[in-house]
């Protein structure tokens, strides 16, 4: 079953660059077309799945607001730390 968080997961993962824009793609495209989703979230996790699963065409891409936009619409929001490198 796909929930709030199997998504958040996903999307986590590729941001921190775990995982491929295939892998993800892959994912979203199997997932919208044989997963069961959590009932009261349904709409909202399709309509995400829907998006990924075409963001490997270019035309279709995705931009940074709009992962920032996916993760809100699970409950999560993205907080970035930049620290110096050691030289």
């Amino acid at each position: 079953m796909i929930t709030k968080e199997t998504g958040k997961q996903r999307i986590q993962d590729y941001l921190l660059l775990k995982r491929s824009l295939r892998s993800l793609v892959e994912w979203a495209e199997d997932s919208f077309m044989q997963a069961e989703f959590d009932e009261k979230d349904a709409t909202i996790i399709s309509d995400i799945l829907s998006k990924i699963g075409v963001s490997n065409v270019k035309n279709f891409g995705i931009q940074w607001h709009e992962w920032n936009e996916f993760l809100s619409m699970l409950g999560y929001e993205i907080r970035i730390e930049l620290n110096q490198k050691a030289v």
